[in-house]
Parts: C-alpha cells; sequence; structure tokens
C-alpha cells in the first residue's frame, strides 16, 4: 500500500516536465489511492497525512466524484467509482498485453506446474495483472490490486535492469548509499544472466519481456525440483511468442 502521496511521487514522473500541472498530479494520485485501497477513503485522514487543506481535498474528490471515478458513501468516504473500471478496461483492451498473453500463460503454468506471473513496472512497484496456475479460474488470477516494491519482486528486477543506471537512482531519492547498492546487487546479477530471482524468500524467477522492454514473465518453483536453464528457456519462448503476436495486434510485423 502506498504510505504517502508526496514521500511516493517519484511513482508517477518517470521524467518531469518542466511545469507540472500540480492540481492534475494530484488528483491522478488520488485516483490511484482510490484504486488500490481496500477499505473506503478517509479524506481528513488524507488531508492530516500529507498536510493539505481539508477543503482542496474535498473538492478535489468531489471533482472526482462527478465524473464518476468516485463514489461518496453514507457516511462521506470515498470508494473507486465506474469511471476506474472503464479506464483499466479499456487500458487493457487498448494494449492487448492481458488478452494475447493469458493463453500463453495458461499453457506455460501447465507445461511446468508451476505458479506463473505477469508484471508491469511503474515508478519503483510492480502490479501483478495475472497470478495463477493452471487450474486458476482467471477471474481469480487477475485479482490482484496490491503492488510490490520492485526490488523484492522477481519481475521488478528483470524490469529494473533494463533501466540507466540514471534512471534506476532517480527512482529511489530517498534510498541511502547500503540500500542503492544492495539494489544495484541485484540489477548487476539480473543484467549479467539476463534473468532473476525475486521475492522475500527467492521464490520467483523471471525475464523482462520485449525490447522495449513493456512487462515481465516470472515463474515459481515453490519447492518442486528444477532445471534452472530449462526454466529460462521456457520463460524467454513464452515472452517471445506474447511479444510477436502483441506487435501483430499492432500491426508492426506482417499478418
Amino acid at each position: 500500500m502506498i504510505k504517502s502521496i508526496e514521500k511516493n511521487k517519484h511513482l508517477t514522473l518517470k521524467k518531469a516536465p518542466a511545469q507540472i500541472n500540480q492540481s492534475l498530479k494530484t488528483g491522478l494520485e488520488f485516483l490511484l489511492r482510490l484504486a488500490i485501497s481496500d477499505k473506503p477513503v478517509v479524506l481528513s485522514e488524507i488531508a492530516k497525512e500529507l498536510d493539505m487543506d481539508y477543503t482542496r481535498v474535498n473538492r478535489l474528490f468531489g471533482t472526482l466524484a462527478a465524473m464518476g471515478f468516485a463514489e461518496r458513501t453514507s457516511d462521506r468516504r470515498y470508494i473507486a467509482g465506474p469511471g476506474i473500471h472503464v479506464i483499466a478496461t479499456l487500458g487493457l483492451h487498448k494494449s492487448h498485453l492481458l488478452s494475447v498473453a493469458v493463453p500463453h500463460l495458461y499453457s506455460l503454468a501447465k507445461r511446468l506446474n508451476m505458479r506463473v506471473a505477469l508484471g508491469v513496472l511503474w515508478g519503483r512497484h510492480v502490479c501483478y495483472i495475472f497470478h495463477g496456475e493452471s487450474n486458476t479460474p482467471f477471474t481469480e488470477a487477475i485479482d490482484n490490486r496490491k503492488l510490490y516494491e520492485a526490488e523484492h519482486s522477481s519481475i521488478g528486477l528483470a524490469m529494473l535492469a533494463q533501466m540507466s543506471d540514471a534512471e534506476i537512482i532517480a527512482l529511489y531519492p530517498d534510498s541511502n548509499g547500503d540500500e542503492l547498492n544492495d539494489i544495484f546487487e541485484k540489477v548487476n546479477i539480473a543484467r549479467a544472466n539476463k534473468y532473476t530471482y525475486g521475492g522475500y524468500q527467492h521464490d520467483s524467477l523471471a525475464i523482462a519481456l520485449g525490447e522495449p522492454c513493456i512487462a515481465g514473465v516470472a515463474v515459481a518453483p515453490e519447492g518442486k525440483t528444477y532445471n534452472e536453464f530449462m526454466l529460462v528457456q521456457e520463460l524467454n519462448q513464452t515472452a517471445g511468442k506474447i511479444y510477436y503476436e502483441l506487435n501483430k495486434k499492432k500491426g508492426v510485423v506482417n499478418q
């Protein structure tokens, strides 16, 4: 869960323009809060946490509600509105990523008899848009609204490895030298191996998908005996098929 919009401002801006519209930026960050919150949002708590004027917070959430992105509850709190679902649905449809990837992910999970995952990197967090096994119902496999720290995720590390050192440093402005060294140690291993282990117990293996990288694919052995080279090969083949079909959808390659 995002603790503070101000503390996590690197989430939304990879490279800031010369002049930022602060109201738009804050409004979109409030929208994110609604999307990932497991309970109704309390405006007074947000105003206090961010040291913002309550009237401004109330006005911004009122605007989101008027546009259908938020709904006000009977006790004057806010939850996600239908507009968020529209954006999510249209976004996934426009990118084609989920529709193209799902058959290949289920096939991979069945061949390996392991849990597989597909995730995207946003700022320094990973959002898993598919996470399941061959028998996991589709609705459960995509029902994952949490954000995970990239440095503790195999997919996150695989995607960080595709970035420059300067871009990575810019994502962690509040990290000390030891923390950055730890991140770069993992990233450099991923760069050298072309794949990475991740998770708090190093329980998953992932590769980056696409050139330029647009997502990451991972598999979790979860205690099963496996051949590391074989897993990497399977991941690369699956990622290659997904990326090829995505490009076909976009007309980048010949039909």
